[in-house]
């Protein structure tokens, strides 16, 4: 069976790295390519990944993507994943990009949190595997999903699904650390973090606006940042309707 050449921009990161670590185990995938955002970065290896990959870290090269993938992950900030979607898509890759520059259809919301967001002509399919699996066996431009909706959409779409879901949802999220990237801030610093649990962006995240463009429904979603590495924790009060029994 012939391997898709995969493309990975934004290597170093724990996205990108996590995703190395997640293709290389599978069987029609191979990594031909992995590359920081910046064109003058110098070859050199990831640490981390030895015994798993141990390919060249290479700096950005859109020919090197072009003739030598199939596909394209970018794994980078929402910023520079929307200068670069469309350029790779005018060159007939396909492309998966993780961040969050292109989920959002609404264009007063997207220009709203994503302000360098450009109008592709092709508009990307949202990602959510599990919900969405007809729809991306031919997509060429896929957004992958926040890592709150995620946990939240799996939990929901099926009660709005059957029906069942009515007004009234709270969603009390948690995150561990590495769901805010690499780059250090107070926020993310270990005298901040260490032994605190605290809420952020309340009334006031992207990721909110997500859920409920999936849903069609209006949500209460409060994230809290907790001391841990990864992972998420959702706790989501629903109301059913009167009808059901179980």
């Amino acid at each position: 069976v012939k391997r898709l050449r995969i493309g990975i921009v934004g290597a170093t990161g724990y996205g990108g790295q996590e995703l190395i670590r997640l293709l290389v185990r599978h069987p029609h995938a191979e990594v031909a390519v992995a590359m920081t955002s910046s064109a003058s970065e110098e070859t050199r290896t990831l640490p981390r990944l030895t015994g798993l990959w141990d390919g060249d870290l290479t700096g950005f090269s859109i020919k090197r993507l072009t003739t030598e993938t199939d596909v394209v992950f970018l794994a980078l900030p929402d910023t520079a994943s929307a200068s670069l979607a469309g350029n790779l898509l005018s060159n007939g890759l396909r492309v998966f990009d993780l961040s969050g520059a292109f989920r959002l259809r609404n264009s007063d919301l997207r220009q709203h949190w994503y302000p360098e967001t450009p109008e592709l002509e092709q508009a990307a399919v949202y990602g959510l595997t599990e919900r969405r699996r007809g729809l991306l066996k031919g997509a060429s431009f896929v957004s992958c999903p926040g890592c709150y909706p995620t946990a939240a959409l799996l939990a929901l779409e099926p009660l709005v699904q059957a029906g069942l879901l009515s007004e009234g949802v709270i969603i009390d999220a948690k995150s561990g650390i590495s769901g805010a990237g690499r780059k250090p801030s107070i926020r993310t610093h270990f005298s901040e973090c260490h032994g605190n649990a605290a809420a952020y962006g309340i009334f006031a995240h992207r990721h909110g606006d997500e859920i409920e463009q999936e849903l069609g429904r209006q949500i209460t979603f409060v994230p809290h940042l907790i001391p841990l590495d990864r992972g998420i924790l959702e706790t989501i009060y629903a109301h059913v309707e009167p009808s059901t029994s179980q």
